[in-house]
């Protein structure tokens, strides 16, 4: 607890940070690209600090680790599951925005103690909210005017022809306008975060870089073959983003009163094969719908007994918790969820397992929102993504996408600040925000601080 007292306890900020996202970027990938030179700013970034493998919460899903991230807490404290998630008591779906989120975000901490914020393109802060800074939501934002405050920032962002993010419905029409749509998405974006970086009094600055997810999720595959028709192009978005870093790099370097971090939400690998939950809980006799072919939860027959979610999230159909729930809560509820458990680590495709790790609610979550929680969260083996569709009518298929999210390889940085020894997760990042900037971590925080007592 040495830091913390040498830290924490003052009213306002002490010192200033600026913390920039790559959404998505594994830690693996970008310090292969530091080392062969395809990243060289980053590599004279990395010698003045510490870079780690950092993990992402579960599921290892953008809304759920960013709102991890800004909160400091797991997601059976802030709430979020998923990307999409059920209504109370129905089967109505729903995306979850920043409204949902509960506990307090880091930039309103320091807002209370007098400090001001810049935060742009975080995913699941739509819409925006009032600070004492600028904010910008990131994806999903549908309203770039809801999405931005104050006014004058919408203002400008709109005279420049912003962008909340690339137009990933090109991508099936045609992937060479994906990627010139992702290309000047970029360029829009760093052009703002440099012009906020600049032109903004901030104390703390959060920045977060969206393209990078985007381009894999599309070529990943094709960043591992020099062949690829789109190989270059994929590092060609990297090297526009290393050279963003230098830009911010420089910037701090000029300034002894600022310490810069930075971070992904989660890591990527290649993807072989998409596998389809609730195909596999039909064919064990779990699910069963009112309809040949669903049209969405809504459909469920009230004998089925559990159902999946996307991504990788699987629900006991409970009498109580659903309309037509058919599992008694308590001891019945339990033991078919090991029975399906069990069963779900024997899962495997063209030989080989499909699963790392089957996690039960209370092993990863806890906190008031833990009982919304799914009951059960599966954790593949790499290649294999876990989806949650309903009318697929095979367990595994290929669809464009050629990259996947990972729950470990995520990035987390720090220039010239000692690290204890533990791998970082997500949830550290906001108490360790704050203890750099001389503030209190609050006690609702699952997250612990970083730095060393070295520091």
């Amino acid at each position: 607890m040495g830091i913390l007292k040498k830290l924490i306890g003052g009213k306002k900020p002490s010192a200033r940070v600026a913390v920039i996202g790559l959404d998505g970027a594994p830690c693996s990938l970008l310090e292969t690209m530091a080392a062969n030179g395809r990243m060289p700013h980053l590599a004279e970034i990395l010698a003045e600090g510490t870079m780690r493998a950092m993990d992402a919460p579960l599921p290892e899903i953008s809304s759920v680790s960013w709102a991890t991230f800004f909160t400091g807490c797991n997601p059976g404290r802030h709430g979020i599951f998923g990307f999409s998630d059920l209504r109370p008591s129905s089967y109505d779906v729903y995306f979850p925005n920043l409204g949902d989120v509960r506990g307090e975000a880091v930039w309103d901490i320091v807002g209370r103690c007098g400090g001001r914020s810049v935060v742009l393109n975080v995913p699941t802060t739509y819409p925006a909210r009032p600070l004492d800074g600028v904010l910008c939501s990131g994806f999903v934002a549908l309203d770039l005017e809801k999405a931005t405050y104050p006014d004058a920032a919408y203002r400008w962002l709109k005279g420049i022809g912003y962008r909340i993010d690339a137009d990933m419905r090109l991508a099936r029409k045609s992937l060479p306008r994906f990627l010139e749509d992702l290309k000047e998405t970029l360029a829009l974006r760093e052009k703002a975060l440099l012009h906020f970086f600049d032109e903004e009094d901030w104390d703390l600055f959060i920045g977060v870089i969206t393209a990078t997810d985007r381009l894999q999720h599309f070529f990943f595959e094709d960043s591992l073959s020099e062949d690829s028709e789109y190989h270059d192009d994929f590092y060609e978005i990297y090297r526009e983003t290393d050279r963003f870093l230098g830009e911010i790099h420089r910037r701090v370097k000029e300034r002894n009163d600022t310490t810069l971090l930075l971070m992904s939400d989660h890591g990527f690998t290649r993807l072989e094969k998409q596998v389809y939950l609730n195909h596999w809980l039909v064919e064990k006799g779990y699910l069963s719908f009112g309809k040949k072919e669903p049209e969405s939860l809504a459909d469920i027959s009230s004998d089925s007994r559990a159902f999946a979610l996307d991504p990788s999230r699987i629900y006991i159909h409970e009498k109580g918790r659903y309309p037509r729930g058919s599992v008694e809560p308590g001891e019945p509820a339990r033991k078919l969820r090991e029975e399906i458990a069990e069963r779900l680590v024997g899962l495997e495709l063209e030989g080989r397992p499909v699963l790392r790790r089957v996690w039960r609610r209370e092993e990863i979550y806890s906190g008031p929102r833990a009982s919304s929680a799914p009951d059960l969260v599966l954790v593949s083996e790499p290649g294999f993504d876990l989806k949650g569709a309903l009318a697929k009518g095979v367990l595994a298929d290929r669809d464009i996408f050629s990259g996947m999210h990972t729950p470990d390889d995520a990035v987390f940085y720090l220039r010239g600040k000692p690290l204890i020894k533990e791998k970082p997760r997500v949830m550290d990042l906001s108490p360790t925000i704050l203890a750099l900037m001389g503030l209190e971590v609050p006690a609702e925080m699952d997250g612990r601080v970083l730095l060393s007592e070295m520091a």
